[in-house]
């Protein structure tokens, strides 16, 4: 680093230099020290395009929602028992809304991390309206008060009309994986 000379002034640490020694900005970051701001900025993450190598992240995202749908498509027993029990029981209806609002939630970080493939596009999309769509159901039908049995029959419904679309993205998201040469294990959500 160059020493400053009676035409530099010090300001903190660094060295302020005068028009003549500086021939250009990135120059004078380099001779003061610093790094060019140009360098700090990072790369936008820009998806693959169509037709390209799936990422290794995408595929093993892809994977792991396909896993999330057969989790979701379990859901379809417990609740329908709930809605024939006599008498019926609010607190295993929210229990399964929980346990399913819990695999959407991570269904959708799984959605989320396709984004980068552009082959896989139409299904991320499918994925992730699944996904959230079964958690707004089972938000809404866990906000209400336990004593409220009509408002859990209502979200049982409501949850079962939603988990009657898993088998489609299901089988979507599965010839997906097929198309790329994963193997997966047999079955299906539906």
């Amino acid at each position: 680093m160059r020493r400053p000379d009676a035409g530099a002034a010090v300001v903190g640490s660094a060295v302020a230099l005068q028009s003549s020694d500086v021939a250009s900005p990135v120059s004078a970051a380099a001779t003061a020290g610093a790094i060019p701001a140009a360098s700090i900025v990072p790369a936008p993450v820009v998806p693959a395009p169509v037709g390209q190598a799936a990422p290794a992240t995408s595929l093993a995202a892809l994977r792991q929602a396909v896993a999330i749908n057969g989790r979701l498509a379990l859901g379809v027993d417990p609740l329908q028992a709930s809605l024939a029990a006599r008498p019926f029981e609010t607190t295993s209806v929210a229990a399964v809304l929980r346990s399913l609002a819990a695999d959407a939630a991570v269904g959708s970080d799984a959605a989320a991390r396709l984004r980068p493939w552009g082959d896989a596009a139409a299904a991320q999309a499918s994925l992730a309206a699944l996904y959230e769509q079964v958690r707004a159901t089972a938000r809404s039908g866990l906000a209400a008060g336990l004593a409220n049995q009509g408002a859990y029959r209502e979200a049982a419904r409501e949850m079962l009309l939603v988990l009657a679309t898993v088998g489609g993205v299901d089988e979507a998201a599965r010839a997906l994986a097929s198309s790329v040469g994963i193997d997966l294990p047999p079955g299906g959500a539906g």
